[in-house]
């Protein structure tokens, strides 16, 4: 079942599709991840990922906050 699925073409337009955005982003090597468009290449310990979606998620609500009217 292995080989017939491995020497399939079912999801070959997909993987290339994904190949080519990938190269346009710039990703080199896997595993390379993108949270809100930040890189993070490699492999990484759970506590990157928390630290970069706060930072994130701080940098969003940040931007989405009414300015107050200077006085």
């Amino acid at each position: 079942k292995f080989n017939t699925c491995f020497s399939s073409d079912r999801h070959s337009a997909g993987i290339r599709q994904d190949m080519a955005e990938g190269t346009a982003l710039g990703v080199t090597g896997t595993p390379t991840f993108f949270i809100n468009g930040r890189e993070l290449v490699g492999a990484q310990p759970p506590p990157k990922f928390d630290e970069v979606i706060d930072e994130e998620l701080a940098r969003a609500q940040a931007a989405a906050s009414p300015r107050q009217a200077m006085k």
